[in-house]
């Protein structure tokens, strides 16, 4: 991440000291279309779309199955497809799985369900992007083409191509690291159902989801029955009505306490908007204009009415791609050029703008 900043700045001063026309916007074009790591899963999603729009009977199977609970699972999904006939669409989507199952709009909140355990938040993507009518207007022509013609004249022309190829680079890379990311919490969360799962078959919990209601330290004492509380249940059923309290909170991004920290008021998030102004403003990530619905997107998920709008949100990570590519328009509260939001909207080719103070 450290050398990617340190590249991505130095790239915008020289190309700022080039003479270059719009560098600053050439600069933002030529990291796009890179084929990053994050996007191959929507590459994958947008085939099976594809296969649904052009099957009108396909998506109305889809549909079926979603209406019978019992079907909730890559087995029993692939096996009414084949039964239906629809055996090649059966094995692109277990392909889909076996490589991206892990993945989810809520892919690092632990407790959250991924595609491959519950297919149903799939399917509804698929089918949700199907009947969208908005397609990304990707760049197309060469942009590298239209780099060496602008960089003709500059004298750190050596210098400007160097820097560029580095940057591409560790910026594929960052990404590839948040793609790993995913999956290394997805390893981690199937130990925790199962262990989740053996707790419940040893009568000591209700639920296997309440697993995650424990820290990894509380799991280890009492697996080795140094635990000051045996009751799992209770502590359980404690940590629920604590997270209900919690949920009703929006707390400040950064708190100054003094003393013990519980001991402290935690300070809310204070908004400062001026009701008065005419317009927002951030840093333009992806080209574009488009004018729709906007709406703000706080908790992502597969049933997200956003197909077609702007998505607004504070920030976004890996998981939200799934949201992103039926959207008409990104806008996040934090991020910059770097941002997550930043570099799947200039891959989806559609318009970005970040660092929009108040968006929310």
């Amino acid at each position: 991440m450290t050398f990617c900043m340190i590249f991505m700045a130095a790239t915008q001063e020289q190309f700022a000291k080039s003479n270059i026309p719009d560098a600053e916007n050439l600069l933002n074009q030529l990291l796009s279309n890179q084929h990053i790591e994050s996007t191959k899963p929507v590459v994958s999603l947008n085939a099976l779309v594809d296969k649904v729009k052009a099957n009108a009977d396909l998506a109305l199977q889809l549909q079926a199955i979603q209406q019978h609970p019992e079907l909730n699972a890559p087995a029993q999904i692939s096996a009414q497809l084949h039964k239906q006939g629809f055996g090649d669409f059966a094995r692109q989507l277990q392909t889909h799985l076996d490589l991206y199952g892990h993945r989810s709009p809520k892919e690092l909140i632990m407790e959250a369900d991924t595609f491959r355990e519950n297919p149903f938040h799939l399917l509804n993507v698929i089918l949700t992007s199907s009947q969208s009518d908005y397609t990304a207007q990707v760049q197309h022509h060469d942009l590298d083409a239209v780099f060496e013609q602008q960089v003709q004249n500059a004298g750190n022309k050596r210098l400007l191509r160097w820097l560029l190829k580095k940057t591409r680079a560790t910026v594929a890379s960052r990404e590839a690291t948040r793609l790993d990311r995913g999956l290394h919490f997805s390893f981690f969360r199937t130990m925790l159902h199962q262990l989740g799962a053996r707790l419940v078959e040893e009568d000591l919990l209700n639920d296997p989801r309440d697993i995650f209601c424990f820290t990894l330290e509380e799991l280890d004492v009492w697996r080795k029955g140094c635990s000051p509380n045996r009751d799992l249940r209770g502590l359980a059923a404690y940590r629920k009505q604590q997270l209900q309290e919690w949920q009703q909170q929006d707390p400040a991004e950064r708190l100054f306490v003094n003393g013990s920290v519980y001991a402290n008021r935690i300070a809310e998030k204070r908004r400062e908007f001026d009701p008065a102004a005419q317009q927002l403003t951030g840093t333009g990530c992806s080209d574009g204009v488009v004018t729709a619905p906007a709406v703000i997107v706080r908790n992502p998920s597969a049933d997200t009415d956003i197909k077609g709008k702007i998505l607004v949100s504070e920030t976004t990570d890996p998981g939200w791609v799934f949201l992103m590519v039926i959207s008409a328009g990104l806008v996040s509260e934090r991020g910059s050029l770097l941002s997550h939001t930043a570099i799947i909207g200039r891959e989806l080719g559609i318009p970005t703008i970040v660092g929009v103070k108040n968006a929310t």
